[in-house]
């Protein structure tokens, strides 16, 4: 049914075919445009990706979020890989950006985890903290596992959503 063609069914439900009460949800967005030849509204629907960002700063998950969120991401947060672990499990999540240097478990095991339960995840790894060396190293064994980028702190907006777009556009 297209959108010239709704006004029956308004007729019979209550509601336009192209209404987005008729199918939104909380994880979609709406784009709303006027239709110049017909004089209506049509509404287009776009699934919001949902990411996850694992560190255990707290200025650096609250500054991805903003930054992801401003451009149109769903994000999780979670301070150690325990949390991680749960959000990773209990939401559609398309993309994992995650610390590899945090106190009790690192994210090179985190990385591990995530490969063993879903091989397709896509993961972004990120450092600054610890010596050169460890950090490094780190890094190198996070890219041999499968991360498909890396990011070094401290962050530039820029450069993360430069590199979350080339992943998931």
């Amino acid at each position: 049914m297209n959108a010239c063609t709704s006004q029956k069914n308004q007729e019979e439900t209550g509601l336009w075919a192209n209404d987005p009460r008729s199918v939104l949800d909380k994880d979609v967005i709406v784009q709303i445009c006027l239709c110049p030849y017909h004089k209506f509204l049509i509404y287009r629907y776009k699934s919001v990706q949902q990411i996850l960002i694992v560190d255990d700063d707290k200025s650096v998950l609250f500054i991805l979020r903003e930054w992801l969120e401003m451009d149109g991401y769903k994000v999780h947060e979670a301070d150690n890989v325990e949390h991680g672990s749960i959000l990773f499990s209990e939401n559609p999540i398309v993309l994992v950006i995650t610390d590899i240097l945090m106190p009790e478990k690192d994210g090179v095991e985190f990385i591990a985890e995530l490969k063993l339960s879903c091989r397709d995840v896509k993961i972004v790894s990120m450092s600054g903290g610890g010596n050169i060396i460890d950090r490094h190293l780190c890094l190198r064994i996070a890219k041999s596992m499968g991360v498909v980028e890396q990011l070094n702190k401290p962050l530039v907006k820029e450069n993360v959503l430069k590199v979350v777009h080339s992943i998931l556009d």
